[in-house]
Protein backbone atom coordinates (compact mmCIF):
# COMPACT_ATOMS: atom_id res chain seq x y z
CA UNK A 1 0.00 0.00 0.00
CA UNK A 2 2.98 2.32 0.96
CA UNK A 3 4.63 1.87 -2.80
CA UNK A 4 1.25 2.53 -4.05
CA UNK A 5 1.04 6.08 -2.94
CA UNK A 6 4.56 6.46 -3.72
CA UNK A 7 3.36 5.53 -7.33
CA UNK A 8 0.85 8.32 -7.16
CA UNK A 9 3.29 10.78 -5.88
CA UNK A 10 5.93 9.60 -8.77
CA UNK A 11 2.95 10.08 -11.23
CA UNK A 12 1.84 13.42 -10.09
CA UNK A 13 5.51 14.75 -10.71
CA UNK A 14 6.13 13.29 -13.90
CA UNK A 15 3.11 14.88 -15.22
CA UNK A 16 3.12 17.96 -13.62
CA UNK A 17 6.52 18.68 -12.51
CA UNK A 18 6.23 19.15 -9.08
CA UNK A 19 5.81 17.15 -5.61
CA UNK A 20 2.00 17.49 -4.65
CA UNK A 21 3.03 17.67 -0.95
CA UNK A 22 6.19 20.59 -0.24
CA UNK A 23 7.06 23.04 1.87
CA UNK A 24 7.54 26.53 0.89
CA UNK A 25 10.05 27.62 3.39
CA UNK A 26 13.83 27.42 3.64
CA UNK A 27 14.93 24.99 6.58
CA UNK A 28 14.73 21.39 7.21
CA UNK A 29 12.89 21.31 9.92
CA UNK A 30 9.78 23.67 9.30
CA UNK A 31 10.22 22.49 5.90
CA UNK A 32 9.65 18.66 6.68
CA UNK A 33 6.64 19.94 8.99
CA UNK A 34 4.61 21.71 6.35
CA UNK A 35 4.85 18.81 4.90
CA UNK A 36 3.77 16.56 6.99
CA UNK A 37 0.57 18.74 7.54
CA UNK A 38 0.27 18.92 4.01
CA UNK A 39 0.16 14.98 4.04
CA UNK A 40 -1.66 14.34 6.83
CA UNK A 41 -4.46 17.09 5.40
CA UNK A 42 -4.82 14.54 2.45
CA UNK A 43 -4.76 14.65 -1.40
CA UNK A 44 -7.57 16.76 -3.11
CA UNK A 45 -9.00 15.33 -6.21
CA UNK A 46 -10.33 18.64 -7.74
CA UNK A 47 -8.95 21.08 -10.17
CA UNK A 48 -8.36 24.80 -8.73
CA UNK A 49 -6.00 27.56 -8.72
CA UNK A 50 -2.18 27.84 -7.10
CA UNK A 51 0.26 24.58 -6.93
CA UNK A 52 -0.90 22.35 -3.65
CA UNK A 53 -2.35 19.06 -3.07
CA UNK A 54 -4.73 18.93 -5.59
CA UNK A 55 -4.81 19.25 -9.49
CA UNK A 56 -3.33 22.56 -10.90
CA UNK A 57 -5.94 24.54 -13.31
CA UNK A 58 -2.86 25.53 -15.12
CA UNK A 59 -1.78 22.16 -16.11
CA UNK A 60 -4.19 20.47 -18.00
CA UNK A 61 -4.23 16.28 -17.85
CA UNK A 62 -7.11 14.36 -18.87
CA UNK A 63 -9.34 12.94 -16.75
CA UNK A 64 -7.73 9.34 -16.76
CA UNK A 65 -4.68 10.40 -15.31
CA UNK A 66 -6.15 12.49 -12.90
CA UNK A 67 -8.22 9.61 -12.15
CA UNK A 68 -5.56 7.49 -11.96
CA UNK A 69 -3.76 9.61 -9.51
CA UNK A 70 -6.31 10.56 -7.40
CA UNK A 71 -7.39 6.48 -6.62
CA UNK A 72 -3.40 6.23 -5.34
CA UNK A 73 -3.34 9.14 -3.63
CA UNK A 74 -6.08 7.57 -0.98
CA UNK A 75 -4.96 8.33 2.99
CA UNK A 76 -6.99 5.13 3.63
CA UNK A 77 -5.28 2.12 2.39
CA UNK A 78 -8.12 0.33 2.03
CA UNK A 79 -9.17 2.27 -0.72
CA UNK A 80 -6.34 3.06 -2.28
CA UNK A 81 -5.54 0.83 -5.55
CA UNK A 82 -3.24 -2.20 -5.42
CA UNK A 83 -0.82 -3.15 -7.86
CA UNK A 84 -3.37 -5.40 -10.04
CA UNK A 85 -5.63 -2.66 -9.83
CA UNK A 86 -3.49 -0.18 -11.01
CA UNK A 87 -2.07 -2.27 -13.69
CA UNK A 88 -5.66 -2.67 -14.92
CA UNK A 89 -6.73 1.34 -14.84
CA UNK A 90 -7.49 2.35 -18.61
CA UNK A 91 -5.17 4.94 -18.53
CA UNK A 92 -2.36 3.25 -17.80
CA UNK A 93 -3.50 0.96 -20.23
CA UNK A 94 -3.61 3.11 -22.81
CA UNK A 95 -6.05 4.55 -25.51
CA UNK A 96 -7.07 1.04 -26.73
CA UNK A 97 -8.51 0.43 -22.78
CA UNK A 98 -11.91 1.57 -23.96
CA UNK A 99 -11.82 -0.97 -26.65
CA UNK A 100 -11.60 -4.01 -24.45
CA UNK A 101 -15.03 -5.50 -23.86
CA UNK A 102 -14.84 -6.74 -20.77
CA UNK A 103 -12.65 -5.64 -17.65
CA UNK A 104 -9.50 -8.14 -16.37
CA UNK A 105 -10.63 -8.28 -13.27
CA UNK A 106 -13.96 -8.76 -12.94
CA UNK A 107 -13.14 -11.78 -15.55
CA UNK A 108 -10.50 -12.68 -13.17
CA UNK A 109 -12.77 -12.57 -10.08
CA UNK A 110 -14.97 -14.55 -12.23
CA UNK A 111 -12.25 -17.64 -12.41
CA UNK A 112 -10.72 -17.53 -9.15
CA UNK A 113 -14.18 -17.31 -7.18
CA UNK A 114 -14.55 -20.12 -4.55
CA UNK A 115 -18.06 -21.43 -3.48
CA UNK A 116 -18.38 -18.96 -0.42
CA UNK A 117 -19.55 -20.18 2.95
CA UNK A 118 -22.65 -18.85 4.24
CA UNK A 119 -20.64 -16.46 6.73
CA UNK A 120 -18.70 -14.96 4.28
CA UNK A 121 -21.55 -15.03 1.52
CA UNK A 122 -23.68 -12.77 3.86
CA UNK A 123 -20.71 -10.47 4.51
CA UNK A 124 -20.39 -10.03 0.59
CA UNK A 125 -24.03 -9.70 -0.03
CA UNK A 126 -24.34 -7.03 2.73
CA UNK A 127 -21.39 -5.16 0.98
CA UNK A 128 -22.69 -5.22 -1.47
CA UNK A 129 -25.54 -2.55 -0.43
CA UNK A 130 -22.55 -0.08 -0.02
CA UNK A 131 -20.86 -0.08 -3.54
CA UNK A 132 -20.21 3.67 -4.61
CA UNK A 133 -21.90 4.56 -7.45
CA UNK A 134 -19.34 4.34 -9.96
CA UNK A 135 -18.50 1.07 -9.02
CA UNK A 136 -22.35 -0.26 -9.38
CA UNK A 137 -22.12 1.49 -12.70
CA UNK A 138 -18.96 -0.39 -14.04
CA UNK A 139 -20.08 -3.93 -12.96
CA UNK A 140 -23.69 -3.12 -14.19
CA UNK A 141 -22.23 -2.00 -17.53
CA UNK A 142 -19.81 -5.56 -17.36
CA UNK A 143 -23.18 -7.55 -16.76
CA UNK A 144 -24.95 -6.50 -19.64
CA UNK A 145 -22.56 -7.20 -21.90
CA UNK A 146 -22.17 -10.83 -20.77
CA UNK A 147 -26.13 -10.93 -20.58
CA UNK A 148 -26.37 -10.84 -24.37
CA UNK A 149 -30.13 -12.05 -24.61
CA UNK A 150 -31.05 -8.75 -21.74
CA UNK A 151 -32.77 -11.47 -19.74
CA UNK A 152 -31.24 -9.63 -16.75
CA UNK A 153 -29.53 -13.09 -15.91
CA UNK A 154 -26.07 -14.82 -17.32
CA UNK A 155 -26.89 -18.43 -18.51
CA UNK A 156 -24.01 -20.60 -18.91
CA UNK A 157 -23.66 -20.34 -22.83
CA UNK A 158 -22.68 -16.90 -21.90
CA UNK A 159 -20.51 -17.41 -19.25
CA UNK A 160 -18.40 -19.42 -22.26
CA UNK A 161 -18.07 -16.66 -24.32
CA UNK A 162 -15.82 -13.86 -21.87
CA UNK A 163 -14.00 -17.59 -20.78
CA UNK A 164 -13.54 -18.54 -23.83
CA UNK A 165 -9.99 -20.43 -23.31
CA UNK A 166 -11.95 -22.49 -20.64
CA UNK A 167 -12.73 -26.30 -20.92
CA UNK A 168 -16.75 -26.54 -20.95
CA UNK A 169 -15.78 -28.68 -17.68
CA UNK A 170 -14.36 -25.94 -16.11
CA UNK A 171 -16.96 -23.14 -17.23
CA UNK A 172 -19.27 -25.47 -15.90
CA UNK A 173 -17.27 -25.36 -12.40
CA UNK A 174 -17.32 -21.35 -12.29
CA UNK A 175 -20.84 -21.53 -12.93
CA UNK A 176 -21.75 -23.82 -10.45
CA UNK A 177 -19.53 -21.65 -7.33
CA UNK A 178 -21.13 -18.44 -8.95
CA UNK A 179 -24.59 -19.67 -8.83
CA UNK A 180 -25.42 -19.55 -5.59
CA UNK A 181 -29.04 -19.81 -5.21
CA UNK A 182 -28.77 -22.77 -7.86
CA UNK A 183 -31.31 -22.12 -10.47
CA UNK A 184 -28.89 -22.60 -12.84
CA UNK A 185 -28.52 -18.79 -13.96
CA UNK A 186 -26.29 -15.51 -12.62
CA UNK A 187 -27.95 -13.02 -11.04
CA UNK A 188 -26.34 -9.23 -11.00
CA UNK A 189 -26.57 -9.99 -7.04
CA UNK A 190 -23.89 -13.07 -7.45
CA UNK A 191 -22.17 -11.36 -9.70
CA UNK A 192 -21.68 -8.26 -7.78
CA UNK A 193 -20.23 -10.86 -4.99
CA UNK A 194 -17.83 -12.17 -6.93
CA UNK A 195 -16.04 -9.01 -7.63
CA UNK A 196 -16.65 -7.99 -4.52
CA UNK A 197 -14.28 -11.37 -3.16
CA UNK A 198 -11.49 -10.56 -5.50
CA UNK A 199 -11.44 -6.55 -4.51
CA UNK A 200 -11.83 -7.57 -0.46
CA UNK A 201 -9.85 -10.47 -0.57
CA UNK A 202 -6.83 -8.96 -2.41
CA UNK A 203 -5.76 -6.68 0.56
CA UNK A 204 -5.06 -6.82 4.22
CA UNK A 205 -6.40 -3.69 4.97
CA UNK A 206 -9.78 -4.30 3.26
CA UNK A 207 -10.14 -7.68 5.48
CA UNK A 208 -9.51 -5.61 8.56
CA UNK A 209 -12.10 -2.72 7.83
CA UNK A 210 -14.55 -5.13 7.52
CA UNK A 211 -14.03 -6.60 10.70
CA UNK A 212 -13.80 -3.27 12.79
CA UNK A 213 -16.92 -2.37 11.73
CA UNK A 214 -18.78 -5.24 12.65
CA UNK A 215 -16.65 -5.29 15.94
CA UNK A 216 -19.73 -2.14 17.44
CA UNK A 217 -17.54 -2.34 20.74
CA UNK A 218 -14.31 -1.95 19.60
CA UNK A 219 -12.72 -4.84 22.13
CA UNK A 220 -11.44 -6.90 19.23
CA UNK A 221 -13.31 -9.69 18.81
CA UNK A 222 -16.84 -9.96 17.48
CA UNK A 223 -19.71 -11.17 19.54
CA UNK A 224 -23.27 -12.76 18.54
CA UNK A 225 -25.21 -9.79 19.26
CA UNK A 226 -22.59 -7.82 17.14
CA UNK A 227 -22.75 -10.34 14.26
CA UNK A 228 -26.91 -10.07 14.86
CA UNK A 229 -26.62 -6.30 14.40
CA UNK A 230 -24.36 -6.47 11.46
CA UNK A 231 -25.80 -8.71 9.21
CA UNK A 232 -29.61 -8.42 10.63
CA UNK A 233 -31.73 -8.24 7.79
CA UNK A 234 -30.08 -11.69 6.52
CA UNK A 235 -30.37 -13.17 10.01
CA UNK A 236 -32.52 -14.19 12.68
CA UNK A 237 -30.79 -14.05 16.54
CA UNK A 238 -30.89 -17.70 16.72
CA UNK A 239 -29.18 -18.30 12.90
CA UNK A 240 -26.72 -15.14 14.42
CA UNK A 241 -25.65 -17.18 17.23
CA UNK A 242 -25.80 -20.56 15.49
CA UNK A 243 -23.24 -18.80 12.57
CA UNK A 244 -20.65 -17.46 15.93
CA UNK A 245 -20.56 -21.22 16.84
CA UNK A 246 -19.54 -22.69 13.47
CA UNK A 247 -17.15 -19.83 12.87
CA UNK A 248 -15.54 -19.89 16.81
CA UNK A 249 -13.17 -22.38 16.58
CA UNK A 250 -12.02 -22.20 20.14
CA UNK A 251 -15.29 -22.30 21.72
CA UNK A 252 -15.07 -19.14 23.68
CA UNK A 253 -18.29 -17.64 22.08
CA UNK A 254 -16.37 -14.63 20.07
CA UNK A 255 -15.12 -14.33 16.94
CA UNK A 256 -11.14 -13.67 16.81
CA UNK A 257 -9.69 -12.10 13.87
CA UNK A 258 -7.93 -14.72 13.14
CA UNK A 259 -11.13 -17.10 13.11
CA UNK A 260 -12.35 -14.52 11.11
CA UNK A 261 -9.77 -14.97 7.98
CA UNK A 262 -10.06 -18.72 8.37
CA UNK A 263 -13.84 -18.34 8.08
CA UNK A 264 -13.24 -16.01 5.46
CA UNK A 265 -10.89 -18.35 3.39
CA UNK A 266 -12.49 -21.89 3.97
CA UNK A 267 -14.31 -23.28 0.77
CA UNK A 268 -17.59 -24.78 0.93
CA UNK A 269 -18.22 -28.50 0.41
CA UNK A 270 -21.60 -28.16 -0.51
CA UNK A 271 -23.71 -25.41 -2.19
CA UNK A 272 -26.34 -23.48 0.56
CA UNK A 273 -29.96 -22.24 -0.95
CA UNK A 274 -30.17 -18.89 0.20
CA UNK A 275 -33.14 -18.50 1.81
CA UNK A 276 -36.34 -16.50 0.11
Amino acid sequence: ACDMWSMGVITFVMLFGYPPFHGQTKGGGECEKRIRRSIEAGFKAVVKNGYGAHFPRAISRSKGARDFIARLLQMEPAKRLTAEEALAHPWLKGKDASEEKFDPLIVKGIRNFEQANRFKFLILENLVEDLEDEEVKKLRAQFHKMDEDGSGEVEISELAKILGDLKPKEVKRIMDTLDVDGDGKISISEFSIAFLNRKVSSQQERMWNIFTSMDLNGDGVLDKEEIYKALSNKLSKQEAEALLTEVDKDGNGKIEYNEFLEAWHVRETKKFIKEK
